[in-house]
């Protein structure tokens, strides 16, 4: 957890990447009760900075100093979306227990005197990460130009294929732009505030033939065939009702209706050379 108690920082040995010096039990469950426990910290704003600088490798050169009673770390962090500036200098004091002390952890931004930032954050979950994974010597840093390029491999989808159901388009108003607009979207909804009660079809057909046995309902159901209930999003109804048969027969499904006609062959040819073919046929 942080301290805020006298310096422990009396000699400071030299710099070395053995991660040895560091006392153990550094994890990132450490690290997170440290940032909030510290008075000068935003918590989860720090959290989620810190671990960001972390997982993009933000940190480089970092470097251990051996104290009497812990070590300091040092390393170097790089501005936020600001790469080509100079980074920051950042120093953490992790005293035996382990302990973070957060009065004399400093980082050269404009919040880092108070002992926790984003900067500070994140050079403590790179040595939670360390720590974790068993590293006795920090690993060297390896630029960019020494690995091979990647920008020639697509990010992957961002963007998933969903149901119409569930696409909403927004847009913004011109007089109030700052204001989110309804948009347009599915209105479909469930009208009935409880659950559907199971209807006795067959007792109601009989029901039904005692006051009219010409009734058109009477000769569309048959009572020799079981009826089935199937899934839909109102829960279960009868195979063939206008609610199952609305619904999708499979979720994997493009089609609803599957008579409707195929989809036209891809690619689909131009309009205007279709125009551009008509109108040579006419002058020949």
């Amino acid at each position: 957890m942080a301290e805020k108690k006298a310096s422990v920082v009396t000699s400071v040995g030299n710099a070395s990447r053995d991660f040895r010096l560091v006392p153990e039990g550094i994890t990132f469950g450490f690290v997170e009760e440290a940032i909030k426990t510290s008075s000068a910290s935003l918590e989860n704003k720090e959290i989620c900075k810190g671990y960001k600088y972390f997982s993009e490798k933000y940190i480089t050169d970092i470097r251990v100093h051996h104290l009497d009673m812990g070590c300091i770390i040092r390393a170097k962090c790089y501005r936020s979306q600001r790469r080509n500036e100079a980074p920051h200098d950042v120093e953490v004091v992790i005293g035996t227990g382990p302990s973070f002390i957060a009065s004399d952890s400093k980082c050269s931004c404009a919040i880092g005197s108070g002992g926790c930032c984003g900067h500070i954050s994140g050079l403590l979950y790179s040595i939670a990460h360390m720590k974790t994974t068993g590293m006795t010597v920090i690993p060297n840093d390896v630029a960019k130009t020494s690995l091979p390029q990647t920008w020639h491999i697509p990010r992957g989808e961002k963007i998933g294929g969903t149901s119409s159901d569930d696409v909403k388009v927004q847009g913004y108003g011109t007089d109030f732009p700052q204001r989110q607009t309804r948009g347009l979207r599915s209105t479909l909804y469930n009208p009935i505030p409880s659950g559907v009660m199971n209807l006795d079809v067959k007792k109601l057909c009989e029901d039904v033939s005692k006051v009219d046995k010409t009734c058109l309902l009477l000769s569309n159901i048959s009572f020799s065939n079981h009826i089935t209930n199937v899934d839909t999003k109102f829960g279960k109804f009868p195979r063939g009702s206008p609610l199952a048969t609305q619904q999708k027969l499979h979720h994997d499904y493009v089609l609803s209706i599957l008579d409707a006609g195929d989809f036209p062959d891809i690619p689909v040819k131009s309009l205007v050379l279709l125009l551009k073919d008509l109108d040579l046929l006419r002058r020949w």
